[in-house]
């Protein structure tokens, strides 16, 4: 077993995994050439069914540039979310990136990113660029409020591959992550309460090559992450201004009703009913055109149907934009 000696000063990639050693491999090898000495790559597979390991043309590869690297095997499957914590966990040195499996870093940006860091030495975290967000300039700021209003949707806030975490700042939020856990954004919650007593960095580095589009969350796992982080133990104006954060993005309401056409077959429970009359209400408030006036026809109609109208809603949705994402549904969970 490869078990190296690791310097606090280096910087850890930690990679959560689960059944993609193949594509983790690749990834690892298309930049392992180019990776400095000061890395260490840290992945915890998560119980995977064939057991997560470097061939010795990649060992030999990261071994010559100098590049550590720890694998951990958990004894049983504990859910993505979890997986994405015993990240945190495990990470020995004072900084690491946070890096999806199916996630690509750029070696040529690590140095920009390693001078980020080493000139903020009391920020939480640094989060970098990436395809759903471009920073043009550094930005640093305390409070989740500063967090919120800065450039930058809440899916560029969801991206996990875009965040580098102080572990001594970071590591005291964990018990509010786990709380997270089946949104799959722990990292999302730390960042936020990390924000509230630290300052964090916003940088326009672009550290992220590529990333599997297959991938993407389902809308159930970004409606859950909705929901919960307006929960936070945060006080009401943060809240509040994570809640225009999500709104702004224009997607949650759509992304509500879609959940809504997958959960009504064949009947629409209580909760079921809660969760369609508050999507109603997100296009109603937040929409634009068409859509806020449909809304408002729908949210004064659909009682008068009763059980039918229900149905009749439910069926419609899944027929068009909910069997999509069903189809993204059952892609994105039948893997855990």
């Amino acid at each position: 077993m490869y078990a190296p000696e690791i310097a606090k000063d280096k910087l850890t990639i930690a990679i959560p995994s689960f059944n993609r050693a193949a594509m983790l491999a690749a990834n690892l090898k298309t930049v392992a050439g180019a990776l400095p000495s000061w890395i260490h790559i840290l992945v915890v597979d998560n119980a995977s069914e064939l057991p997560i390991h470097f061939d010795q043309d990649l060992h030999a590869l990261l071994v010559s540039r100098g590049v550590t690297f720890t694998i951990i095997r958990n004894r049983t499957n504990i859910g993505g979310g979890a997986n994405i914590l015993r990240c945190f966990e495990h990470v020995d040195t004072d900084w690491f990136l946070l890096c999806g499996d199916d996630d690509l870093i750029d070696p040529l940006r690590l140095g920009e990113l390693r001078s980020t860091i080493d000139a903020n030495p009391d920020a939480a975290f640094v989060k970098f660029s990436s395809r759903f967000h471009n920073y043009t300039s550094t930005i640093k700021a305390t409070g989740v409020r500063a967090l919120m209003d800065a450039p930058g949707d809440f899916n560029s806030l969801l991206f996990m591959s875009s965040y580098l975490f102080q572990r001594r700042l970071c590591v005291p939020f964990m018990r509010f992550g786990y709380l997270m856990n089946a949104a799959y954004a722990p990292h999302v919650e730390i960042a936020l309460l990390a924000a509230s007593k630290h300052p964090f960095v916003l940088s326009p580095v672009i550290g992220t090559l590529a990333n599997e589009e297959d991938a993407a969350w389902s809308p159930v796992d970004v409606v859950l992450c909705a929901y919960y982080l307006t929960d936070s133990p945060l006080t009401r104006d943060e809240r509040n201004a994570i809640t225009r954060k999500i709104y702004a993005a224009h997607n949650v309401g759509r992304e509500l009703l879609d959940i809504v056409s997958i959960q009504n077959a064949p009947r629409m429970k209580d909760e079921a009913r809660f969760l369609r009359r508050k999507a109603l209400r997100t296009h109603l408030f937040f929409g634009h055109g068409l859509k806020r006036f449909v809304a408002l026809a729908a949210l004064i109609v659909s009682p008068l149907f009763g059980a039918i109208g229900q149905r009749l809603l439910a069926y419609l949705y899944r027929k068009t934009t909910g069997r999509k994402y069903l189809r993204k549904f059952v892609a994105r969970h039948a893997g855990l």
